[in-house]
């Protein structure tokens, strides 16, 4: 890069030289002088801004570097978080036989064997649980697009030719142009189907009556995750089912 614009440089003092080679010498040599200061200055200043945007590159780098980083152990810590929850539930739940997690770190635990189930972190007994139901805030969205009128002009070029010749015939050369002038030109428009695309957001709610006069409610909040919702439906429903 700095070889380019020296040899930019050089090319414009030859030219510079071979420009006032008419001139007076002494003339010649204070323009030079000066031209000579002002390419140094030049090289000087590329110099300074090559640095400046070389230095701007590796603080961009380094920012990225750090942002990644800080990134990377956000997730270990919260992976760590996550793993230190999911062993003390376990733990307060005796080793449960079936673990449905759902929203990263929210859990639904059954064991079987203690005839215990855990809801948002509180242990029920079996026959605690008496009923649930299941609701689903359903957003649409819909897109509309098409519709649009769109056109295009063309020249009958045939008949710009007969009106030029006929032009050119009755004015001279001014007629050829007034003929070629009055070619007729025609539009076309259409109208492109408009289409209409549609998609459903599900947010499923999962409420559980307990036998708790504190809380007698447990709210299960799932998103979108239908099948997760569907398999503690399911369990829900074996678990009633055994109360009976």
């Amino acid at each position: 890069m700095y070889k380019k614009k020296f040899l930019s440089i050089i090319a414009v003092i030859v030219f510079a030289i071979l420009a006032s080679a008419s001139i007076d010498s002494t003339d010649i040599t204070i323009f030079l002088v000066i031209f000579g200061l002002l390419m140094v200055g030049g090289i000087i200043a590329a110099i300074i801004t090559n640095k400046e945007n070389e230095k701007a590159e590796q603080e961009k780098k380094e920012k990225r570097r750090i942002d990644e980083e800080y990134r990377l152990a956000l997730a270990e810590r919260k992976e760590a978080e996550r793993a230190k929850k999911y062993n003390k539930l376990t733990t307060l739940m005796s080793s449960p036989g079936k673990v449905i997690e759902y929203d990263y770190d929210h859990y639904v635990m059954v064991n079987e064997n203690t005839s215990q189930i855990m809801l948002n972190e509180h242990v029920y007994n079996f026959k605690d649980i008496i009923n649930y139901t299941l609701s689903d805030n359903t957003t649409v969205i819909q897109k509309h697009s098409g519709g649009e009128i769109t056109s295009t002009s063309s020249t009958d070029t045939g008949s710009m030719l007969g009106r030029a010749v006929v032009g050119g015939v009755l004015a001279g050369g001014v007629g050829a142009a007034i003929g070629g002038s009055t070619a007729k030109r025609e539009t076309t428009s259409s109208v492109a189907p408009s289409t209409t695309t549609s998609s459903t957001i599900h947010d499923y709610l999962i409420a559980v009556t307990v036998n708790s006069l504190s809380k007698p409610i447990e709210r299960l909040r799932l998103g979108e995750d239908g099948s997760n919702t569907n398999e503690i439906c399911a369990l829900l429903s074996v678990i009633i089912s055994r109360n009976k």
